[in-house]
């Protein structure tokens, strides 16, 4: 059996939901879609010609039918946005054998479940809108359909990871997903308690500084406040100092971002290429190259990657279609074609049977070991989702070069917010780092010396995956490639993730997540509907590809189920990060203008962002409907008879002004209940430190407390997923430098007098104290 025997349903008129079908369909399983059910998404914009290109995209490798039961009965996994219950009001019954995920946009036991999906609320809600935009300006929400998409991939690893479940032990697990909690896991809570929200304020871009640029007639992102960074791209224009103004000589004066990109543009006119710009400053420093969608399947490095496809529409134009996020195993994912109508298809492989050889009850991953070799947010985000769902995750840390994340935000607002150890080492005091590494253990060892390759071997042996998001080439430095971790353990599972894959001029480039963002199209798409790209607040595309990560382990996991083979993962944040706007890259590919919608919405007039009353609040709002309209129109008194989508996109400068003086002279809690009590879907915009405390959270406890040796309790946040037979649980929070490595090789059958040796050779260590700083540093 393989994957391609897969079979799934998938029942509903959401965004998430199909988004999650067609992480299963381009990878090869057999995908069917209720076509009554399906109505809606099929007008979605951008469309040319009267078909959709968000319905093309979304559809593509499914069979669209008529008759389900049959069909129902004998799924593998059904994907779904509704309840059993309405599922049976529509008289579908589920078997008792079928994986069943449905996806909800608020949880089903909150206070927020009878909203619909519209993802500016489940943004606002999250606490993490308020962090991107203009400070002079409303909280900007994400660019195109991302925050759905990012829930149907965090929807689509925990599927895998029941179906995983189900082979391994017979029992077939309902899931719940969803997209508030999914976007709830990628805020910055930890951080920001550790911080007090200083880090978290909306300022036109991330706090680092990283802004647009323009070089002659072509963008850059970077951080030119940067001594070195604006250095370098003085000696790349062949700009010789005196002719810096004396305003832009400090990294103050260039926060100015007008006024520097007014002198860059002009000093830079006609003098170089600026894709060749942006490899030289990788060469010396980080920067990211500005794309729009429209550009990306010209790309060099995409092109490399034979990433593109093609996709034929239905009036026989073809368009660029996006790839994969990786390479997995000997899978040969098909190529992308339309969607097929066929009313009474049937299932065409054989269905699946268990091999039950696990516990029922148990956590999906429960008896999965992973050694996880990641660093920063992308890595360790991905191998926490999989702590999180029950593998008992390893990380291997050197005590001399920690993970980089171990030396970023451990520094405290307040001497209240610091460490309860005043003797704690900072390596173990970074919000960012414990707020990422919870529910795994710890080992420090030195990779760089025979010894410790030899051991991390030896736990290799022992394991199911080994991980990792270093550049192409470490871990072959290390001896860890995948034909030596084969040598050592033949069915081993080797997920390996870079910045930008590796083939192509960028493969030995590192990436940050702004310059993925930029590369991939996000940038372009994000911003206000009348004025500049802008880029976002925080390093989103880290968690948000990260989701890709995980969700493409436990593809090549369930891979390995059903053939007993090992497997290979090659992947990429640029490859995971394109396919988030893939309607916007065929819409720009057939010529139409790529719109920059800001808080506007193509199907939605108002929905928008409104300023209250009180200090930076404000109050999410749309009317997805003319019943709505008609009800936010009385409630707020707007004169006319607007009662199209048409007619109030005529006159949608003007509803918004009315609907913002009508919020200005209320709380947002006052606006928000006004607005919900009349039947208009709203929520108000809270910040990451007010979601902890928020009423919809606090009502099903859904943030973890957990309680940090060092740094005492603190709130993390919870799981995005609810499943019927098992429970998950935040049992361990982030390991300290080492913390494990005693108990870790004890486990490998290394005895006292042994360890002992290993710990004074510093072949391992374990980093608690400050009085191990010097040391640590050796």
């Amino acid at each position: 059996m393989r994957f391609a025997n897969v079979r799934v349903m998938e029942i509903g008129d959401s965004l998430a939901v199909a988004y999650c079908g067609l992480q299963f369909s381009l990878w090869g399983a057999e995908v069917m879609f209720s076509n009554r059910h399906a109505k809606a998404l099929q007008q979605l914009a951008p469309s040319s010609g009267g078909q959709s290109l968000t319905w093309a995209y979304l559809s593509a490798n499914k069979t669209g039918v008529d008759d389900l039961q049959d069909l129902v009965q004998t799924a593998d996994i059904v994907l779904t946005n509704y309840s059993q219950a309405e599922l049976k009001e529509f008289g579908i019954a589920l078997a008792d054998r079928t994986v069943v995920q449905e996806i909800h946009p608020f949880a089903s036991n909150g206070l927020l479940s009878g909203l619909p999906e519209i993802p500016l609320l489940i943004e606002a809600e999250s606490g993490s809108l308020i962090i991107n935009g203009s400070p002079n300006r409303a909280p900007a929400r994400a660019p195109a359909n991302m925050v759905a998409y990012l829930a149907g991939v965090s929807a689509f690893g925990a599927a895998l990871a029941a179906y995983h479940k189900y082979l391994v032990s017979g029992e077939a697990e309902v899931i719940e997903t969803s997209s508030l909690d999914v976007m709830a896991t990628i805020s910055p809570v930890v951080r920001s308690q550790y911080t007090g929200g200083a880090f978290d304020k909306r300022d036109s871009g991330p706090f680092t500084g990283v802004r647009l640029y323009t070089i002659g007639d072509s963008i850059i992102s970077a951080n030119l406040s940067a001594e070195a960074n604006f250095q370098t791209v003085l000696e790349l224009l062949e700009i010789a100092p005196e002719e810096v103004p004396d305003h832009l000589h400090t990294p103050k004066g260039r926060q100015n971002i007008a006024a520097l990109n007014k002198f860059l543009k002009e000093k830079s006119e006609g003098k170089r290429n600026v894709a060749a710009l942006f490899r030289d400053m990788m060469a010396n420093g980080r920067a990211g190259l500005y794309l729009e969608p429209g550009q990306l399947p010209d790309h060099e490095q995409l092109q490399a990657l034979s990433f593109f496809r093609e996709l034929s529409l239905p009036d026989g134009k073809t368009v660029p279609y996006p790839g994969l996020p990786a390479t997995c195993g000997q899978m040969l994912p098909p190529s992308p074609k339309p969607a097929h109508i066929d009313s009474k298809a049937p299932w065409q492989g054989k269905q699946i049977e268990p091999v039950p050889r696990a516990q029922r009850g148990a956590r999906p991953l429960e008896g999965v070991r992973i050694v996880d070799l990641t660093h920063a947010w992308i890595g360790p985000h991905a191998s926490k989702i999989l702590a999180d769902l029950g593998a008992d995750v390893i990380k291997i840390e050197s005590h001399r070069r920690p993970d980089v994340w171990r030396s970023v935000f451990n520094v405290f607002n307040t001497p209240e917010s610091g460490p309860e150890n005043s003797d704690a080492h900072p390596f173990n005091l970074s919000g960012n780092f414990n707020g990422t590494n919870r529910n795994k253990r710890g080992i420090a060892l030195d990779l760089k010396r025979e010894e410790g390759v030899r051991i991390a071997r030896e736990l290799i042996a022992t394991a199911d995956v080994v991980m990792n998001n270093y550049t192409p080439g470490v871990m072959e430095k290390f001896g860890l490639d995948y034909d030596s971790l084969r040598s050592v353990n033949e069915d081993i599972i080797s997920v390996a993730w870079s910045g930008y894959g590796t083939q192509g001029p960028y493969a030995p480039f590192k990436a940050l997540a702004t310059t993925i963002e930029s590369l991939a199209g996000w940038d372009a798409l994000f911003g206000y509907h009348d004025s500049e790209p802008m880029v976002m607040g925080f390093y989103q595309a880290d968690a948000i590809t990260g989701l890709q990560m995980a969700a493409c382990t436990l593809l090549a996991l369930l891979q390995r189920d059903l053939t007993g083979e090992g497997q290979q993962v090659d992947g990429s944040m640029l490859a995971a990060a394109v396919p988030y706007i893939g309607e916007e890259v065929l819409n720009a590919s057939l010529g139409n203008e790529t719109i920059r919608w800001g808080n506007r919405h193509p199907h939605m007039v108002p929905h928008g962002v409104f300023r209250c009353s009180g200090d930076d609040h404000w109050v999410a709002l749309a009317c997805p409907d003319d019943g709505a309209w008609k009800r936010l129109q009385q409630l707020v008194g707007i004169d006319g008879k607007l009662d199209s989508l048409a007619l109030r996109r005529e006159r949608e400068d003007d509803i918004e002004s009315s609907v913002a003086e009508w919020t200005a002279g209320q709380t947002r809690e006052e606006a928000e209940t006004a607005l919900r009590e009349a039947g208009v879907p709203a929520v108000a915009v809270i910040t990451v430190l007010e979601s902890i405390e928020h009423p919809e959270f606090t009502s099903r406890n859904w943030f973890q407390r957990q309680s940090h040796p060092d740094m005492g309790e603190h709130a993390y946040v919870g799981f995005p997923w609810r499943f019927s037979h098992s429970t998950l649980r935040a049992d361990r929070p982030a390991p300290r430098l080492g913390e494990n490595t005693e108990e870790i090789l004890q486990m490998l059958g290394y005895d006292a007098a042994e360890i002992a040796s290993l710990f004074d050779e510093h072949i391992v260590g374990a980093v608690f104290a400050k009085r191990h700083k010097e040391k640590a540093k050796n």
